[in-house]
């Protein structure tokens, strides 16, 4: 039974990583694939790496089992919303956090309290920094499911968002284009007003100019 993970995705900066976002879920592994799954689209991101777990002699702990059982939601939610170009990636998380601390004591000269976030948050920097030094040799992809049969109702689930989102977009351009053109419209009426309006205001001119020189002819 999956019960917490605490989430750490990242934005890269050239090769800089730096903490983007803590996510804490009590209840389910699926509530907590679709928060990052929406941190993934809004940075568009292109993979994900997640930290796994082992023991110093390399043997996998526990806590692997229970990040590799949510790594099987984490697949199925990302293809459905990100779709089949998306990658997911697993990395050696061994002595991260140690390293972390090791580098936020040596930082921290103000003598800041060194919680278990910060430490965290580092440590997910130093897994990517560790992935992108060795240009992910050695990074196991993530792919659980277990069919052909999965992933094509996995990506018919994205082809579908993917189109509903196409067809929102389109519905949006289509009444951006609508206002524009009825402001453009409204625009040119105003426009032709006024020259209605001054076309009649100099008419009116004329006329008086013609009244009073006929006026002064008839005077003289």
């Amino acid at each position: 039974m999956f019960n917490c993970f605490v989430a750490q995705t990242m934005r890269l900066r050239g090769l800089s990583p730096r903490p983007l976002a803590i996510l804490k879920s009590s209840s389910n592994a699926t509530e907590l694939s679709l928060q990052i799954v929406r941190i993934c689209e809004s940075e568009t991101a292109q993979q994900l790496v997640l930290g796994l777990p082992l023991d110093k002699n390399g043997t996998e702990t526990k806590q692997a089992e229970i990040t590799r059982e949510f790594a099987s939601t984490l697949a199925i939610t990302c293809l459905e919303y990100l779709g089949p170009i998306f990658s997911l990636w697993f990395w050696d998380e061994r002595y991260t956090s140690k390293f972390a601390m090791a580098r936020l004591q040596s930082t921290n000269h103000a003598g800041v309290d060194l919680s278990r976030t910060w430490i965290d948050a580092d440590s997910a920097c130093i897994l990517l920094e560790d992935y992108y030094k060795e240009n992910g040799q050695g990074a196991e992809r993530i792919n659980t499911l277990s069919s052909d049969d999965d992933v094509a109702i996995c990506v018919k689930k994205w082809e579908e968002r993917q189109a509903l989102k196409q067809a929102e977009l389109d519905a949006h351009n289509k009444q951006r284009e609508i206002s524009i053109n009825a402001r453009s419209e409204a625009m040119k009426q105003v426009i032709e007003l006024e020259a209605q309006m001054n076309g009649t205001i100099s008419t009116g001119k004329k006329k008086k100019n013609k009244v009073r020189k006929k006026t002064n002819h008839l005077d003289g």
